[in-house]
């Protein structure tokens, strides 16, 4: 192969690269972006079905002292054949000087199932809190007092069930709020910053790479373009969106009095049901990619590297693999910007490849791990890593894992390369 194919090649590679990693980056966006709205649906929907009945009966609610003066139970039978049961408490209260005497017990007296209870038990202990003669609290409607009910309904699982829908916006926006303000800058601004946070002025932050500690050595490489977040996010929304648009759907079917709301219901199934349907063969495949390698750790032994020293490496890669060859590559890349018009134009040339671990036929079965040790050495003289304004140099080690049926299957990290002590920077 000459130079002008392998230079091709290295450029279609790039380009691939670049593809997949902004397609997991507008897929990241898009999942968060189906959390928030998610949540603020279910946020409205749930304000409108309790929350504003809740408030109406806060406000409309009166509480006045009352006298238990006989208890009632009655049974019945609906168009089934069970048998319901229905308490009852007659109650003698007084509003503005007119005294009342009702039977009542709880709001659902008020509606039109007139608090149907189906165990026998349940109704008659009900009834056993309000013996004859007990003075207690009942509720009259402040625009008709003879509508009174001795129990309230409880919204402490209003209150709760807000924890869902708070959740989801909160994780959501500030998702959404990260990624947009970091999409919102420049590559010439992040460059600044990261110098701001540097050590050196052109030399990338290596204190984001050493955050994880190692097992066997000193630091964990932190491997990118796994989407471990991603796929959790999208089993969970998945599973958020099915069981949620499937119960309203079928809550719709079960209300409708009307062609239209008939009409309007299958709508509701096909957008929302149908989108949530078809979404799930795109999670179980990318799930099922990503559970084909297990999981893959790497350490070292001190970072930033260093030209001329030697940094000891250890791969630890869990079950379940079965690949044809496993290599890892230590790889640096050159990448310049520039204008084109109102284009941001970026330009990668690989300029560095040194194979550091190889293993042909490694087969692993689930719950087995093969750890390998070997070394980084750069030869004193290459390129330190490197971030100017319209220019970088860029390392990382890359791990390429072939697959029987799958060409390439990736996984890399960043590393910070310093320059020699005897170069000066």
């Amino acid at each position: 192969m000459n130079r002008d194919e392998s230079s091709e090649t290295s450029s279609w590679r790039f380009a691939h690269k670049e593809r997949y990693f902004w397609y997991w980056r507008l897929s990241e966006i898009f999942l968060l972006g189906g959390i928030f709205s998610l949540g603020v649906l279910i946020l409205i929907i749930h304000l409108i079905t309790w929350g504003k009945p809740a408030w109406e009966n806060a406000q409309n609610l009166i509480p006045a002292e009352c006298l238990v003066k006989e208890q009632f139970l009655y049974i019945q039978r609906d168009s089934r054949g069970r048998t319901g049961y229905c308490p009852e408490v007659e109650i003698e209260y007084e509003v503005n000087n007119e005294r009342y005497t009702m039977r009542t017990f709880d709001q659902n007296i008020l509606t039109d199932n007139q608090g149907i209870l189906f165990d026998q038990s349940m109704a008659l202990s009900l009834l056993s809190a309000y013996p004859p003669g007990m003075k207690t609290t009942c509720w009259y409607r402040s625009d008709d007092p003879a509508q009174v009910v001795l129990r309230k309904k409880s919204t402490i699982w209003g209150w709760v069930f807000l924890i869902i829908p708070t959740t989801l916006i909160m994780f959501g926006g500030v998702g959404l709020y990260w990624r947009f303000r970091q999409h919102s800058r420049s590559q010439e601004q992040l460059a600044m910053i990261q110098r701001r946070r540097s050590r050196y002025p052109t030399i990338p932050n290596e204190q984001t790479i050493n955050e994880s500690p190692g097992i066997r050595l000193a630091f964990r490489l932190p491997l990118a373009f796994f989407p471990v977040f991603q796929l959790v996010c999208a089993m969970v929304l998945g599973v958020i969106w099915n069981t949620f648009s499937w119960v309203m759907f079928i809550y719709l079917l079960s209300g409708r009095s009307t062609w239209f709301d008939f009409g309007m219901a299958i709508l509701f199934g096909l957008i929302f049901c149908g989108s949530g349907i078809t979404v799930f063969p795109w999670i179980i495949k990318r799930i099922k990619l990503a559970l084909r390698v297990g999981t893959t750790i790497l350490e070292i032994s001190d970072h930033p590297v260093v030209p001329g020293r030697k940094h000891r490496l250890t791969l630890i890669q869990n079950g379940r693999i079965n690949a044809v060859s496993y290599q890892v590559f230590v790889i640096c890349e050159e990448i310049a910007r520039y204008q084109q018009g109102t284009d941001t134009i970026t330009n990668r040339k690989e300029v560095f490849r040194q194979l550091l671990f190889s293993h042909s036929g490694l087969n692993l079965e689930p719950g087995q791990t093969c750890t390998n040790d070997f070394f980084l050495y750069l030869p004193i003289g290459v390129m330190h890593s490197m971030v100017a304004d319209h220019n970088e140099v860029r390392w990382k080690i890359l791990i390429n894992i072939e697959l029987q049926d799958t060409p390439h299957y990736t996984r890399e990290c960043a590393i910070v390369v310093h320059p020699h002590p005897g170069i000066s920077d």
